[in-house]
This record gives C-alpha cells, structure tokens and sequence, in this order.
C-alpha cells in the first residue's frame, strides 16, 4: 500500500534583513540633511564673519559670549581667549560698549564676573562692560541682547571660529544685524578638546535651527506680566560679601509655573545703547520710577532674584532679595 504525499504550500516569508535596509537608508537619509542644513547655516553667515580685529567694521556695541570658568573663578584658555578678542576690538576702537553674556546659575559658578574681572586687568574701564547673568545659551544670550539689552542694530559676536556661524544665524535671525570675530581654536585648543567641541557644535545648530524656525521658546528667566519695585529695609550682606537691597514685588506676575530650577530674575527693559551701564557688586540703589519685567516668577520663600536696572542718569545696578543667592 502506497503512502499518500502532501503537498504543504508556504506563505511567502520576508526576509529579516529587509527593515534593516530601510532603517540604513533612513540614518543616511538623515544624516546627510543634517549635512545640508549645518552647511547652509555656514554658509548663509560666511560674509559676516571675520578672523582679524582690522577687518571688523565698527559697530557700537560687542558681545561676548560665556564659557567654562575654573574651580578657583578664574576663566578658562577658551573664555580667556574670547574676552581678550574683545580687548582688541575695543583698543582698535572698533566698540564703544562690551556685552558679557554668560551663565551665573548657581552662587559658585560666574561666568560673567570672571569675564569683567579679566577685562578691567586688561584696562577696560567698568563703565563700558554690561553684564548679562542669564545667558544660559547662545539662543537665550541672542534672544536677551535684543528684547532685554536693546541691541536692534548692528553688533560684534565674539567667540571661537567653530561656534561664530550658529551665533551670528541666530542672532541674526532673532533680530540683530550682528557680524562675527573668531577667536583661534584649532593650535589653541587640544585635538581631543576639539573635536568633541566640534561634534557638539554639529548638534547644537540643528537645534538652533528648530528654535528659531518652529518652536522660538522663551528664555529661562522671562514671563510678559511686568511689575513695579520699590526698596525697603537696609542692605543685606550676600556670600561673596558683597552688599544687596532687598526688594519688594507690588503686584503679582502671572504666567505659565516656572520648569526651571533656577531663582527668580527680574530685568529691566534698558536703554543700553544711550546709557554706559554696568552692573555694581558692592551694592545698589532704588530705581525711581522703574518699570521692570519679571522672569520666571517663583513661589517659594527664599528663593533669590536678580534685578539688573538702567535708566538714562542711573547705572545698571544688581540687587537680589533676599535669600539664597544665585
């Protein structure tokens, strides 16, 4: 007796490695239009870009972007070098007015001071620097020289040559007709140092790109309500020993809850470009008649705020309530 033969027919079956080609040719996909859009960002800041301190056109104000500073507050070879480039611009008589922009998040760690420090070694006078403690980042370093410091017209963006395309397309595209002086990198910096600094650089200007294209957010510190100041009470002593007016909100601030763990910052909105301001650390006084806007209004007792006041015949002051400083 013969065995009957089955016949099995089979669902034709995919192949494993076929996803994975898609998924080849999507990361290429990608990373060849994160190539295309780094160029153009290069390339759209190309003309504005400058390597020597005799080929910047003068403008009235520089800024000066932050970086590291050392356990000791000292500023790092790269924030030295940043700051020195400014030096130049302002010895060649290129700028009248120095903007150091950079980050004073916590009481230990200022970048801006270190940068004024170096500066008036160098013989800078003070009243020609203006600080800005909330430059979190180059967006939130643009976007406040514009909307807090005044700068509409054009300005000088001091920084290394492998970050000066990303700064000039963002403050340009914030508003500022800026133009760049780089200082050196490559020879200044390690190898190591630069290219993680490079691959970071990559990174970070296609964030640049989403945030002035599409998601435009506002700066750490800043909400739309403004509020009133009015000082009581004697100046209070701060860690670094240096004298602050405690100072009193009017009226509330209402916006979204605060996400950041930041203290409190209140700026006024300046006359920068007619006033030489500059921020005094041995103290402060009441501004009269001051309208300033408040950022990131926090609930918590104790919490500490920075007020940052210019007005046409009174220096830029720094006062913080008191609290746990900044």
């Amino acid at each position: 007796m013969e065995r009957p033969y089955y016949t099995i027919h089979t669902l034709p079956h995919r192949r494993p490695w076929r996803w994975r080609r898609w998924l080849f040719w999507l990361l290429i996909g990608g990373v060849l239009l994160a190539g295309m859009l780094i160029g153009y960002v290069s390339q759209h800041s190309a003309s504005r870009r400058y390597n020597h301190v005799a080929a910047v056109p003068t403008q009235h104000v520089a800024v000066v972007f932050g970086a590291g500073v050392r356990r000791d507050g000292r500023p790092s070879r790269i924030l030295a070098d940043r700051v020195q480039a400014a030096v130049e611009l302002y010895r060649a008589g290129k700028v009248e007015k120095l903007l150091f922009t950079g980050d004073n998040s916590s009481a230990d760690y200022n970048e801006v001071a270190a940068m004024q420090e170096y500066a008036i070694e160098q013989g800078i006078p003070a009243d020609a620097i203006t600080l800005d403690y909330a430059g979190f980042s180059t967006y939130e370093s643009c976007y406040r020289a514009r909307a807090i410091f005044g700068i509409k017209q054009q300005a000088i963006l001091v920084t290394q040559h492998y970050h000066l395309p990303r700064a000039v397309y963002t403050c340009r595209a914030l508003g500022i007709d800026a133009v760049g002086l780089g200082s050196a990198d490559w020879g200044r910096i390690p190898p190591g140092g630069m290219v993680r600094y490079t691959l970071r650089e990559y990174i970070a200007t296609l964030n640049a790109l989403l945030q002035v294209h599409i998601t435009r957010p506002l700066p750490t510190f800043w909400v739309t309500s403004r509020v009133k100041l009015r000082a009581r009470g004697s100046p209070v002593q701060s860690r670094n020993g240096a004298s602050w007016l405690s100072p009193v909100i009017d009226n509330r601030a209402h916006g979204r809850p605060p996400r950041s763990p930041y203290p409190a910052a209140i700026t006024i909105l300046p006359a920068m470009m007619t006033n030489s301001s500059s921020i005094a650390t041995n103290g402060c006084q009441r501004p009269s008649g001051c309208s300033i806007r408040l950022s990131k209004l926090f609930s918590g007792r104790g919490r500490a705020a920075r007020v940052a006041t210019s007005t046409a015949s009174t220096p830029r002051i720094g006062c913080r309530m008191k609290g746990h400083p900044r």
